[in-house]
């Protein structure tokens, strides 16, 4: 932690976050990582985090749906395969400050949050 404090200065705002370390499962030298957006409820937009191929598992619409209501109008979760084949959350967050994966086709995106916010989503 001292290290910690050295480094961030005054940038240290007073906390941290500190997570568990787990084995992902990749696929040609990248891991099996989705974010999913949620909006009002809904998984309004899923897609491959990590640059995956097409040929890795899918993630599985159970666990999508399972999360569906966290009790905010718009956040997102980051899901990925473990080695032995289960999933696993690696975390939650604002869907106002979280990044779109690289790939994701952004005009879906928009089009999916727009709809979804005036009630056709």
């Amino acid at each position: 932690m001292e290290k910690f404090y050295n480094y961030r200065g005054d940038l240290y705002t007073g906390g941290i976050c500190v997570k568990e370390y787990l084995k992902l499962k990749q696929y040609s030298g990248k891991t099996n990582e989705y974010r999913v957006f949620y909006i009002n409820g809904e998984a309004a937009a899923i897609s491959r985090n990590s640059g995956q191929s097409d040929d890795a598992p899918v993630l599985p619409l159970e666990l999508v749906e399972k999360y569906r209501g966290l009790g905010s109008r718009y956040y997102t979760i980051d899901y990925a395969e473990l080695e032995d084949g289960s999933w696993k959350i690696l975390e939650a967050g604002d869907g106002q400050v979280s990044g779109l994966p690289e790939n994701q086709d952004c005009r879906e995106y928009f089009m999916a949050l727009y709809n979804c916010f005036n009630g056709e989503g």
